[in-house]
């Protein structure tokens, strides 16, 4: 069970490495008709110009574009209207990915560059943080194979608590000192699952450059850390693509493919779970559906 344990913290880690910074929405975005409030008429005037049936003046139109993609169109409108009725984080409007990412409030699907089909969801918000993996699961050693079925499994931090969590099943386990014992790890490591929230980079890129790749113009950010560590965001169309960080010699150390980014985040992301697993029997259940779901025998990884 530890060799488990051990892939799943060191996969986990390396998603939470990336820094962020405090970034800043704009109030305007989605109020299109500037009575200060964004609800269904705002949205209605954005479907109405998306098909040119509106008329919208130069402002108007900066915070009609929403998602920040360029274009005014029914994706912008149907993002207004989810966020009238709180289904959106309107304080994400008008912010582009890198934005988005440095608000500190954000859900991000990504891919880790150079290892092999691990793929991640990250979701932050002021009080919380969550990380989860799907990887292939390898516990093969010592001549004996043992593969198991890609198992997504993530660590939840809320309210001074950490959860191990399936979310496939719905299952959480209290990362509890008993547990932490019983596995062999030191729980203090889950603190840099928590990045610092103010000012881990600038508000604003320390620098902007502009790059083509690949044929397309990539424009990249750079934000220095106090630390001399730097986060660099690459974006293409107004999309985030890629996340790498640098250590104080300028070398990389992370590299994330974004598949996507938003700024809202799902209530079991981000809330303490109503029921939960704890202690020793609690443990030897949440193991036991997670060999079930990656078709494994426990005795494997024992």
């Amino acid at each position: 069970m530890k060799k488990i344990i051990a892939l799943l913290v060191s996969t986990l880690l390396l998603v939470s490495c990336f820094t962020i910074g405090a970034g800043a929405a704009s109030a305007q975005s989605g109020d299109i008709d500037g009575d200060g409030d964004i609800n269904s008429s705002d949205a209605r005037l954005v479907l109405r110009y998306s098909v040119g049936l509106e008329k919208l003046n130069e402002e108007q139109i900066e915070n009609a574009d929403v998602n920040k993609d360029g274009a005014v169109n029914s994706a912008d409108a149907r993002m207004v209207l989810r966020g009238s009725v709180g289904l959106e984080n309107t304080a994400a409007f008008g912010l582009n990915g890198s934005q988005i990412f440095n608000s500190g409030h954000y859900t991000m699907s990504s891919n880790a560059v150079d290892e092999n089909g691990i793929s991640f969801v990250r979701a932050q918000t002021k009080d919380s943080f969550y990380v989860e993996a799907t990887m292939p699961l390898d516990l093969s050693s010592n001549g004996i194979e043992v593969v198991g079925k890609p198992v997504s499994i993530g660590m939840l931090s809320v309210a001074g608590k950490v959860y191990w969590v399936l979310p496939a099943v719905n299952a959480f386990l209290l990362l509890d000192d008993t547990i932490s014992g019983e596995m062999g790890i030191d729980s203090s490591i889950f603190d840099d699952l928590i990045p610092a929230l103010e000012g881990s980079a600038s508000q604003a890129p320390d620098s902007i450059e502009i790059l083509e790749m690949d044929g397309q113009e990539v424009i990249r950010y750079t934000y220095k850390n106090e630390n001399g560590t730097a986060s660099v965001h690459d974006m293409v169309n107004g999309t985030l693509i890629c996340i790498r960080t640098l250590d104080e010699n300028g070398v990389e150390t992370a590299a994330m493919e974004v598949d996507s980014i938003s700024g809202t985040v799902p209530a079991w992301q981000c809330t303490e779970p109503s029921t939960y697993s704890t202690g020793e029997a609690g443990m030897l259940a949440f193991m036991l559906q997670f060999a079930a779901l990656a078709e494994l025998n426990l005795a494997d990884f024992m």
